[in-house]
This record gives structure tokens, sequence and C-alpha cells, in this order.
């Protein structure tokens, strides 16, 4: 009987030392995206048909399309990488896939460092410049930019701070 109070008093003991040695200030975001939505969350694979395919299978869906996407400026300079991509839409979030191809990317680097795996989640945006100003300001550069019709992106480099890059969207007005 004696086990079971101090087995009990010991977690809820740390609990409380714990949650009295932090600064409340420590628990609040230095930052707002002022947004609470996960718009997608990408991968890096090596074979983008296998992996579509394989995810497809798993949510009783057919494969994808798959695209080549275009050049984007890399550590700050126009690069000859690119990526296949393709998107799984699911109710609730997006899956992106991508292949790297050609010369350095975000992408190349992640694979070729840390293998397939989750590289970025993405949010959507207003006032992406200022986003990257405050990033940029905590030591979380941008490593890769590009955009299209839809509009711009910018992968932000917070590995350091928070485990992964985050990537930041911002659509055409």
């Amino acid at each position: 009987m004696k086990r079971t109070g101090i087995l009990f008093f010991v977690p809820l003991f740390m609990m409380f030392t714990v949650s009295a040695d932090m600064d409340p200030a420590d628990s609040e975001p230095s930052h707002d995206l002022e947004t609470r939505t996960v718009a997608h969350v990408a991968i890096v694979v090596r074979d983008i048909e296998a992996t579509t395919k394989a995810y497809a299978g798993l949510f009783g869906m057919e494969p994808p399309p798959i695209r080549l996407g275009k050049s984007p400026d890399y550590m700050g300079h126009p690069t000859e990488g690119k990526a296949k991509m393709a998107f799984i839409r699911l109710e609730n979030i997006s899956l992106e896939f991508f292949q790297p191809v050609g010369g350095p990317t975000a992408w190349r680097d992640f694979l070729e460092n840390r293998g397939e795996g989750v590289h970025h989640f993405g949010f959507w945006v207003e006032h992406l410049d200022d986003h990257v100003r405050y990033f940029e300001a905590e030591q979380m550069p941008v490593v890769q930019s590009g955009g299209g019709e839809w509009g711009q992106y910018r992968y932000i480099d917070a590995t350091g701070q928070l485990g992964i890059m985050i990537e930041l969207l911002e659509k055409k007005d």
C-alpha cells in the first residue's frame, strides 16, 4: 500500500515542481501566425510514384497526378533544382509529396541529410513579409522561396527552435 502512495505522490510532486518553475511568459507564443490551421504536411521522398501509390491505397483513392515544379530560389539564389510534386487532399488536411530532382534545394538537402520524412508544415498567412522579418530576427532564416499564379511561399528553417521547417504561404490579392 505504501508503494502505491509513493508512486502517485512522486509524479504529482514533479508536476507541481515543474509548473512552479515555469515563467508564464515562457508559455506564451512570441509570435502569432494568426492561424490555428495547418494547411498541409509536406513529405520528402525518394520515389514519389511508389510513395503516393501507397498513401492513396491507404485512403482508398486513386494515386494523385505528379507534376514537375518550378525552380525556386535556394539560400537566396536561383537554382536549377526542382521537385516532382503530388498532393493528396484529405478532409482535414493535405499531404504534399516532394521528390527532388536536379540541383540544390531544401528538399534535396533534407533527403541527403535526414532521409525520407516530414519536411515541413505549411500555413496560409497574411502579411508574409512581416512574418519573415520576425523569423529572421529570431535566427530562423528563409532557406527557399518561390511561387506562381496562386501566390508565394517561404520555407523558414525553424529546425533549431521547433524541430522542423515551416512554410509560410500567401495568396495573391
